[in-house]
């Protein structure tokens, strides 16, 4: 396939979250090219809002590159407060710019915390970097992008320009070796086509064959634009699919599957991930010497639970509710252990935001945080 690459300077670099992703633990990203040559065929992307192309095939035929990203990131992260940022991108075009190695040197200079999530064993080119971070105990969490074990036509469909899957595996034992908090990403996972069980477990028992530590599942979503991209490939792969897909995304007006599928998906890996001694979910990178670290404790339970009561089918408020404390506690300034010692209860319920239900939920949460130390 034919690449074009338009360089351009950006305004910034760094994206600063509206609320913390607890999926990834991340505050901030910060990314140097737009488009993405492996061309998934499932990408969410491929939306407008994230790759501004009219054509929706622009996504993995032209790729922009932030040629100023390196500067726009020292400067700005040398105003940020340190937490883990997403960064990098080690597509084919950094064969030739090597911008996400710059932006990495930029991270350890700073001993800014990463995450990486990659799809390519491009990255290994980076590894002695990566070794240096962690010797230096700067937090560096990685994550590969793996959604089966096989690499066979159907991979290659909905995977056209990737690296194989072994090579994926091949890096993350290496990434694990290094002394790398690494794992896999199993998303998406496509209904009807990787779902199966014997596909879970064999991506799940290769992670642990790797050295990898935890396996985040989750579904494929599907946008206006991709859904209509999505479903092209699906009638090329197999027409009579797409019949079970309208249905499971309820008539084609839903963003995500339907909570019940997601449910059933999430209960089958975390089951598979304890069978394997993995982590269905990454333990949130907490410095002990952080004036906070004991509200950040708090706030992982608080997102744990919430996730926990999706697997059992459960939406809606209560879920909401708990993602909502943890959010309120992950941007509080001061101790919660303080608050409480200070002002007991009624010093959590003069929190913005909480009242007694979920003061109820928060102090539940403090005292499994103190029982785990």
């Amino acid at each position: 396939m034919q690449i074009t690459v338009r360089e351009y300077e950006a305004k910034r670099i760094v994206n600063k979250h509206k609320h913390l992703d607890p999926w990834f633990w991340t505050r901030y990203s910060a990314h140097p090219y737009i488009g993405c040559a492996h061309g998934c065929e499932y990408c969410y992307t491929r939306e407008e809002k994230y790759a501004p192309y009219t054509d929706p095939a622009d996504f993995a035929r032209i790729i922009k590159i932030k040629v100023n990203a390196p500067t726009l990131l020292q400067k700005e992260l040398s105003r940020l407060p340190k937490d883990l940022i997403s960064i990098g991108d080690w597509q084919p075009v950094e064969k030739r710019y090597r911008l996400s190695r710059q932006m990495l040197r930029i991270c350890h200079n700073l001993e800014f915390p990463i995450f990486i999530l990659e799809k390519s064993d491009i990255v290994l080119q980076d590894l002695n970097l990566l070794r240096r971070m962690v010797s230096k105990n700067i937090t560096v969490i990685s994550g590969f992008s793996i959604i089966t074990t096989r690499d066979d036509k159907t991979r290659r469909i909905f995977e056209p320009n990737t690296p194989s899957v072994k090579k994926r595996f091949n890096a993350m034992k290496k990434f694990a070796k290094a002394g790398v908090y690494t794992g896999t990403a199993l998303m998406p996972v496509l209904p009807y086509i990787y779902d199966d069980d014997e596909n879970l477990e064999a991506v799940i028992r290769e992670t642990k064959n790797s050295g990898g530590q935890y396996v985040l599942v989750g579904s494929l979503t599907l946008g206006s634009r991709q859904r209509e991209w999505f479903y092209d490939t699906l009638r090329r792969y197999d027409q009579t699919i797409l019949s079970r897909y309208e249905l499971l995304y309820e008539n084609n007006s839903a963003y995500a599957p339907h909570p019940h599928y997601i449910a059933n998906l999430g209960r089958r890996v975390e089951k598979l991930c304890k069978e394997y001694g993995l982590f269905d979910r990454i333990p949130r990178p907490i410095p002990s010497n952080h004036l906070l670290a004991f509200n950040m404790r708090v706030a992982e339970i608080l997102y744990d639970r919430a996730y926990r009561l999706t697997l059992k089918g459960v939406t809606g408020f209560r879920e909401f509710a708990l993602r909502k404390a943890g959010r309120i506690i992950d941007n509080q300034k001061q101790n919660l252990l303080e608050v409480l010692e200070k002002e007991g209860r009624a010093g959590l319920r003069a929190i913005h935001g909480i009242g007694p239900k979920l003061s109820a939920e928060i102090e539940s949460a403090i005292r499994e945080a103190q029982r785990s130390g």
